[in-house]
């Protein structure tokens, strides 16, 4: 749970958040059910098309690589590059 532990820590150090206590945990599940996030962990995105709003990701894991389209695309990243 590394990354949530980032995440905590930063948003109490840089005041977004004032305690540990006023976060909440959602899983990608939970975010696609309740707001409709399609959000992706242990993904890597290969390449963006800004004119067709495709992007080819990676599936850490295995290596997989798919294409996807999208609406809105946003970024988060708590990990760190090798």
């Amino acid at each position: 749970m590394l990354v949530f532990q980032t995440v905590v820590y930063l948003s109490i150090y840089q005041g977004v958040v004032p305690t540990a206590d006023d976060l909440i945990l959602m899983t990608p599940e939970l975010l696609k059910n309740q707001y409709n996030l399609d959000v992706k962990v242990q993904h890597e995105v290969i390449r963006i098309n800004k004119e067709e709003k495709t992007i080819v990701i990676k599936k850490v894991d295995t290596g997989e690589e798919y294409k996807e389209t999208y609406d809105k695309l946003i970024f988060i990243s708590w990990g760190k590059s090798n």
